[in-house]
């Protein structure tokens, strides 16, 4: 297998993203796309020319089970969440690798069926978390597992990230509980934030930190079913704590910063490409990721999966037994808060030029929340992972 026959399910959005990671990795002569589908190929004529689909012999297709009828050894699935498990199966149940975008699903039943078809895959399925597998992540998780800075005690993140209300129009699944009866469960920690979420649990554990309990209050300031503000507290079995303090509100620059605390040093990432490591000695490391330049870190982790195909790597950066957390972490934040809670009224501006809304007093109450557990008014109940399993394994 050196080089990889490749579908891509999918043109617009989100897809874009793969088909310049795969046109730049075939390049390189590591893949050659063969084919791609979508359901309005007239309506995607702009993304077939810009990635010369045409004049590189790439076979345009109506839908999925055609591309999948075509020689190839993987597909790349940056398609809608509610598509995720049925396409994954369809693929696996042909041999063939599957890079499938995050989520892989937010509905635990759906994530425990997807396990199920994995079970019985030939090659092991990659999660594409864009950050766990960068090279500088993976090198302060290799120093953090050697003892370097003491035990982690815990790790926060807190993100002001504005979206405007045609992020929520974009399709008929964002922000939306269920889609014609199949739960989807979107949300920002779900979905655009998924990829820090992922870290937090990766920094916490040898591999994959368990959750053990949940707390969470849940919010939307847009008119949506699901939430797009989470205050987030979770207990892990190794002992450690998350807080994540979160918001799709707001009409400023974003903002997100994880941090992980451990005994002897405090580990910051104010951006995505860049960490402070703040040692109880004193001294300081300033460090930054080598994804910054192309391919970028959808194409390197896409290449990674491609060498793990060719046998090259033992096993994928993120599989999907590794998401197991992830997903239950977003259920359990159902099933803590119980529901969705608007703001009140007073406190939401809507910022018509932009369309965005912003919650007066909500950043100061992500700060407190994340850096010292403060919750906004009242207290959760937590929910266990125990009950996950009762109410939905």
């Amino acid at each position: 297998m050196d080089v990889l026959r490749v579908g891509i399910a999918g043109l617009g959005g989100y897809a874009g993203v793969h088909h310049g990671a795969v046109r730049y990795l075939e390049e390189q002569g590591v893949c050659q796309l063969i084919a791609t589908c979508d359901p309005d190929l007239e309506g995607q004529r702009d993304a077939i020319s810009k990635f010369g689909l045409i004049e590189r012999g790439v076979r345009l297709l109506g839908t999925y089970e055609q591309m999948l009828d075509e020689a190839l050894d993987a597909v790349l699935l940056p398609t809608p969440i509610p598509l995720h498990a049925q396409q994954h199966r369809l693929a696996v149940e042909r041999g063939l690798g599957v890079y499938l975008e995050k989520p892989p699903t937010l509905w635990w039943p759906e994530f425990l069926a997807m396990m199920e078809a994995e079970a019985k895959a030939r090659f092991a399925t990659q999660v594409g978390f864009n950050f766990v597998g960068d090279p500088l992540r993976l090198e302060i998780k290799r120093r953090i597992l050697a003892g370097e800075f003491g035990k982690v005690e815990g790790a926060t993140f807190l993100a002001i990230w504005p979206r405007d209300l045609a992020y929520y129009q974009r399709n008929n699944w964002a922000g939306r509980m269920e889609v014609n009866g199949h739960p989807v469960r979107d949300s920002c920690i779900g979905n655009a934030l998924a990829h820090n979420i992922q870290d937090l649990l990766f920094w916490c554990g040898d591999g994959i930190a368990e959750i053990q309990s949940v707390q969470a209050r849940l919010f939307h300031a847009h008119p949506i079913e699901s939430f797009d503000t989470a205050f987030v507290r979770a207990e892990l079995d190794g002992g450690a704590w998350l807080r994540i303090g979160v918001t799709h509100a707001g009409a400023d620059a974003q903002l997100d910063r994880e941090q992980i605390f451990c005994s002897r040093a405090m580990i910051t990432f104010d951006r995505w490409h860049h960490c402070r490591i703040e040692h109880q000695s004193g001294d300081i490391e300033e460090l930054e990721s080598s994804l910054t330049e192309a391919p970028g870190t959808p194409g390197y982790n896409i290449g990674e999966y491609f060498a793990y195909l060719r046998g090259e790597r033992d096993r994928p950066i993120t599989t999907l037994e590794d998401s197991r957390s992830f997903v239950a972490l977003n259920n359990l934040t159902f099933l803590s808060a119980g529901k969705v809670e608007s703001f009140a009224p007073e406190r939401v501006i809507s910022v018509k030029e932009t369309r965005q809304v912003v919650v007066a007093g909500l950043e100061k109450e992500l700060e407190r929340f994340v850096d010292h557990g403060d919750w906004p008014d009242w207290e959760p109940k937590p929910a266990s992972s125990q009950l996950l399993e009762e109410l939905l394994g």
